[in-house]
């Protein structure tokens, strides 16, 4: 719809709308001349219009003339199809120009449009809880072009505008976007002052350890529990900066999911977050799978599952941690009495570290809540004594 329709029904449904899922976004309209094309006649073509309906030149002859000898069929001339242009002739002008479709050789492939302003449609949603966006289009059929996938600049000074107003939002998340550094600056004053938001997603983005500072200041200023990162381009300095974070500012934080699948931690930032959740006590769900971890860092989770008491869900799977570093996690789980959800797949790990891990896990499932490591050693304790005949009784 146009933007003008819009701002037109904005306040007949304000003090409705709590939630808005945009799940794609029309073709951004660029109307600018591309100018000369190898595709495109230009104006030093020796064809007039006649030439290139009719297929003959000057003195009559044919432009597919045969050439007889060693250079068999030859064509003076090759006619192609202006690009953009094919499917699409039955669109109008003014219908192309509204829509976004663009159903001419005027369009300049190579330089992006802005979207949909939310600056002018945000501020009208005072009620506006739950924001969700992605910056393509689906189903573009032979309308593609590179600049319909992503935002700009622009739509990122337009996002800052309209989030600045949006108080009473609990969730925001735009995925799918090709939201990089320079972007996300840009939006990072519209989130900052959010003190209301409980979740926040970047997920399949291009968000780097650049932004990590940006991020760790919007977790100071907020409320947020929930943290997606997924696929994105972290790396082990990511990692330290979310880790020192966990561990400084234990008083502060209040995340209890941090999903970090599909980055580049490796073993170092594995090692980053570890020593912090060897004291975090808020986080209760971890995804660091697909980060390219190996045995190094096992010694390390281990630790952290002897020491950690509130960590419920941990994700290691597609990680080449082996056989050592099966071992060295199925040592820490021994002592390990809340987690509940380990995922080793595609680790290499072994049946027989996953057959005890599995086994433990359904044993931490079965304890009472507030079961910790010390009822753990007393339990354990009492059972050795009880089988050497000696009678210990229970705290």
């Amino acid at each position: 719809m146009d933007l003008y329709d819009i701002k037109e029904l904005l306040p007949t449904l304000e003090p409705f709308i709590k939630k808005l899922n945009v799940t794609k976004l029309l073709p951004p309209i660029v109307l600018m001349t591309q100018g000369r094309d190898s595709h495109l006649p230009s104006d030093d073509d020796d064809l007039d219009d006649d030439d290139n309906l009719s297929g003959e030149g000057e003195e009559g002859e044919s432009d597919g003339e045969l050439q007889t000898g060693n250079q068999g069929l030859k064509a003076k001339s090759e006619i192609s199809t202006p690009r953009g242009s094919s499917g699409l002739s039955h669109i109008s002008a003014d219908d192309s120009i509204r829509y976004g479709i663009h159903t001419g050789p005027e369009i300049n492939m190579k330089v992006p449009g802005n979207h949909l302003d939310f600056g002018q449609i945000l501020p009208s949603l005072g009620e506006l809880e739950e924001f969700s966006v992605t910056y393509q289009l689906r189903n573009c059929g032979t309308d593609f072009r590179w600049n319909i996938y992503g935002m700009t600049s622009r739509d990122g000074d337009y996002l800052a505008v309209g989030l600045k107003s949006s108080k009473m939002l609990r969730k925001f998340s735009i995925w799918k976007s090709n939201l990089d550094d320079d972007k996300f600056y840009d939006i990072y004053d519209g989130l900052k002052n959010l003190t209301r938001l409980e979740v926040l997603e970047f997920s399949n983005n291009f968000l780097s350890d650049e932004s990590a500072t940006s991020l760790v200041r919007i977790l100071n200023c907020n409320q947020i529990v929930h943290l997606d990162l997924t696929n994105n381009a972290f790396t082990s300095g990511g990692a330290e900066i979310l880790a020192k974070f966990l561990l400084s500012a234990e008083s502060k934080c209040k995340l209890k999911r941090l999903l970090f699948s599909l980055n580049n931690l490796r073993s170092e930032g594995c090692m980053h977050l570890c020593e912090a959740l060897v004291k975090n006590r808020t986080l209760c769900h971890l995804d660091i799978s697909s980060n390219r971890l190996d045995s190094k860092c096992a010694k390390h989770i281990a630790k952290m599952l002897r020491a950690n008491q509130t960590l419920r869900v941990l994700n290691l799977s597609n990680n080449n941690l082996g056989p050592e570093g099966g071992t060295e996690i199925s040592r820490g789980m021994a002592l390990n009495s809340t987690l509940q959800v380990l995922d080793l797949r595609l680790t290499f790990c072994g049946k027989d570290v996953d057959l005890a891990t599995q086994a433990k896990l359904l044993s931490n499932k079965s304890k009472p809540s507030g079961w910790s490591i010390r009822d753990e050693l007393r339990e354990k304790l009492v059972t050795s004594r009880a089988r050497a005949g000696d009678i210990v009784p229970r705290q």
